[in-house]
């Protein structure tokens, strides 16, 4: 894995460059959180009258400056009344009140001169007051385009002799799947041992084979069950990826059709296929896209088309001091450290670390890690998985409070770097929403949408199920788990999210 550190003084907007050419004094200010100028605003203007900047923006900056002072000289002078009150055993409530209120107001001032800063420097650069098209996705990854194609074709004649069976040698396995066109990495077997070890879950593994005993076809398949969502198989759960791997469209029927039998047999709920083609035979919901970015040459070209305001907001955290580092098991307790809170936050019951932990193992040459810290401590984080041309993030997470630091931007920057670096094609930022928060996150880097398809297996009577956490009725469950203590979440959330799809 490739390991890399930035540094505050790597790629400074323009506004910085010339600053510093200018006074070095300035720059050394600004990287230092921009502490100088709060003290000595004017100096601010004495920097940039030579520039083509509006007055009334230097003026915007000169006034967010003195704010900010004086909200600090107040934290100062109330932190002081604090501290004698606590030695008179006297109540400070109000006073932490007011404390909470004026850093809150600091932390508004400080985002408020980073967006304004970002406005000189869209100014100082008019060929960024339009920026270049987003790249276009002229193509898909490889698994999506052979995929459909696959499932397209007709049966042929042997595809009526077809015996699917639970019976098969974990050589056979892999053989196909790694000579089949439409493979993804999610039908490769060792998920088989992850799912099973770190979430003590059932798997249904089936093959398709000929009259000369040939595997024609794969489908893998894991069996969930709850008091609160009853028992079902899915294909696959914890992931955006499966459905059948088979030679034509007649066998993948069979083998869902051997999936779906089994369901019944068993009274369970559904079957549910999740894949990029829709399958006209079963019920289907469409609530779900992937978002994938066609990766350009060099990251040169990627950032040409984003445009200015993007561009700075990805250095924002760099200006900070922030590092970013790639690796594996060796990132592993900073990677949850960062994930479990932010999951908390949100709240989602999380993954146990032993699920990420047997990933790494598992597939020592496909996933890695990427940390983005700031002064030694974890701030955002990503776990990237490769397969063929393309590099996935299926989980990424930042700590709400670096968010005026922007750290998820350097995050994404990074990762797309690297992407780029080791030569990938395509960068699958993971399933959104359509219109969701998270999907225009990931548009604005130039991503296009792709639609998933989660097919449903029926039986008769059974109605498509919602396990949606827009559902209404986990409102007061998620309400409830964001107040949760960390370590509590940490310990409970296992044992739920095992039996979330």
């Amino acid at each position: 894995m490739t390991s890399f550190s930035t540094s505050c003084y790597t790629n400074e907007p323009k506004t910085f460059k010339i600053l510093r050419h200018q006074s070095s004094d300035v720059f050394a200010m600004l990287a230092k959180k921009k502490k100088y100028l709060i003290k000595n605003p004017g100096k601010l203007r004495g920097c940039v009258e030579s520039l083509p900047v509006p007055s009334e923006m230097i003026d915007n900056i000169e006034k967010l400056l003195v704010d900010i002072d004086l909200a600090g000289k107040s934290r100062q002078q109330l932190s002081r009344r604090i501290g004698a009150l606590k030695k008179e055993n006297q109540s400070i409530e109000v006073e932490l009140a007011q404390m909470k209120q004026l850093s809150e107001q600091v932390e508004q001032l400080d985002a408020a001169i980073e967006e304004a800063l970002i406005q000189v420097d869209e100014r100082l650069d008019p060929q960024d007051e339009k920026p270049s098209p987003a790249i276009q996705l002229r193509q898909l990854p490889a698994f999506m385009q052979t995929i459909a194609a696959a499932n397209a074709q007709a049966g042929n004649p042997d595809s009526q002799s077809i015996t699917i069976t639970a019976k098969f040698d974990d050589i056979e396995w892999n053989q196909y799947v790694s000579a089949h066109n439409a493979n993804h990495i999610y039908h490769d077997l060792r998920w088989r041992d992850v799912i099973e070890t770190s979430f003590a879950q059932k798997t249904h593994y089936l093959v398709a084979r000929d009259q000369s005993n040939r595997i024609v076809g794969v489908l893998p398949l894991a069996q969930l069950q709850s008091a609160l969502f009853g028992k079902f198989l899915i294909s696959l759960p914890y992931f955006n990826y499966g459905g059948p791997l088979a030679d034509d469209i007649v066998i993948a029927r069979q083998l869902i059709e051997a999936a779906g039998s089994y369901s019944i047999e068993e009274e369970l709920e559904h079957v549910e296929l999740r894949e990029t083609v829709q399958r006209p035979e079963l019920q289907c919901k469409n609530h779900k896209i992937s978002m994938i970015l066609q990766l350009p040459e060099s990251m040169e070209a990627l950032l040409e088309s984003l445009g200015a305001k993007l561009r700075s907001q990805t250095r924002r955290a760099e200006r900070a001091g922030a590092i970013s580092r790639f690796g594996g098991m060796e990132l592993l307790d900073e990677f949850y450290f960062v994930f479990s809170r932010n999951m908390r936050d949100l709240g989602t019951p999380v993954y146990s670390k032993r699920f990420f932990q047997n990933i790494l193992e598992s597939f020592p040459n496909e996933a890695c890690l990427h940390v983005v810290e700031i002064q030694g401590t974890p701030a955002a984080a990503g776990f990237l998985i490769a397969h063929r041309d393309t590099v996935e993030i299926p989980w990424a997470s930042s700590l709400r409070r670096y968010n005026n630091l922007s750290v998820n931007m350097m995050l994404y920057r990074s990762v797309l770097q690297w992407s780029i670096n080791q030569g990938f094609r395509f960068f699958d930022f993971g399933r959104s929403s359509a219109d969701s928060a998270t999907f225009r996150f990931k548009q604005q880097w130039g991503s296009e949408p792709v639609q998933l398809h989660w097919n449903y297996y029926l039986a008769e009577g059974r109605e498509l199920p919602s396990l949606s956490p827009d559902n209404p009725k986990f409102a007061l469950f998620i309400a409830i788990w964001k107040r949760l203590p960390v370590f509590a979440s940490n310990l409970i959330g296992p044992h739920i999210v095992r039996n979330l799809p």
